[in-house]
């Protein structure tokens, strides 16, 4: 791990077969450490805080070791806080980089819709799952293409009754269903297997936070199925086959 960030940062990484150690400890600016991890390590994250006392959350990537497979990918599902880039080293074909390069001073500009909170660009996702927001227009930008998805398209009559803020989620039926979360997230409603990314977000409504992401940051998950479908290339998830080292990078632009 590497931090070129202008201030410190203190990384807690942790997955189902423990956690690497040191745990939190400070990694300064232009700092590096390494770290050993088990070959057999899933669902973990790599988190990195503001404070040591970890109580000041600003991002996160997500690893899964097994099988000799580094599987790695730079997430904003729920927020951005920090650029990251993730490149991994191994035998296989997909060993390769996945990058936010955006200094970390530009990185917000022009986080939609009221979604900065801070020193984070809120996911719709998270805005709009906290009940606080349940009754913004912004939380029900979608209901009517919901309904129309309910309605016309083979396989999403499950979502008769689902809400903008599960469409954001990809939670209740939409939990099951990338390709009509997908779909609606992007405004692809009409197109739903559509690969061609730059069709995505062109048409209303769509959720404005994953184009704005996109547009940061391209190729990252901005939405749980933004990995739908794997032709697109769009999430930035890769499975490194022979992985022997995974190199994280907070701030690579600084």
């Amino acid at each position: 791990m590497r931090n070129l960030c202008p201030f410190s940062l203190y990384v807690h990484a942790a997955g189902s077969s423990g956690v690497l150690a040191p745990d939190g400890a400070q990694l300064a600016t232009g700092q590096v450490r390494w770290y050993d991890a088990p070959r057999e390590w899933s669902a973990a994250r790599v988190t990195a805080f503001l404070d040591a006392a970890r109580t000041q959350e600003i991002d996160k990537v997500e690893v899964t070791i097994g099988n000799g497979v580094i599987n790695y990918n730079v997430t904003y599902v729920d927020w951005v806080g920090l650029p990251m880039k993730m490149e991994s080293t191994g035998s296989g074909s997909d060993c390769r980089p996945v990058s936010c390069d955006v200094p970390v001073s530009q990185l917000l500009t022009g986080c939609p819709d009221g979604l900065q909170d801070g020193r984070r660009c809120i996911s719709a996702r998270t805005h709009c799952l906290d009940p606080r927001h349940a009754a913004e227009p912004y939380c029900h930008k979608l209901d009517d293409e919901v309904q129309r998805c309910a309605r016309d398209k083979p396989g999403c009559a499950g979502a008769a009754g689902a809400t903008t803020a599960e469409a954001y989620a990809c939670s209740g039926f939409f939990g099951g269903s990338p390709k009509w979360c997908a779909a609606l997230n992007r405004g692809m409603l009409d197109a739903p297997d559509d690969p061609d990314k730059s069709h995505y977000y062109q048409r209303e409504p769509h959720d404005t936070y994953a184009r704005w992401v996109h547009q940061r940051c391209p190729g990252v998950y901005a939405f749980a199925y933004d990995d739908y479908p794997s032709n697109a290339e769009e999430s930035g998830f890769h499975a490194c086959q022979g992985g022997r080292e995974l190199r994280i990078t907070f701030c690579p632009a600084g």
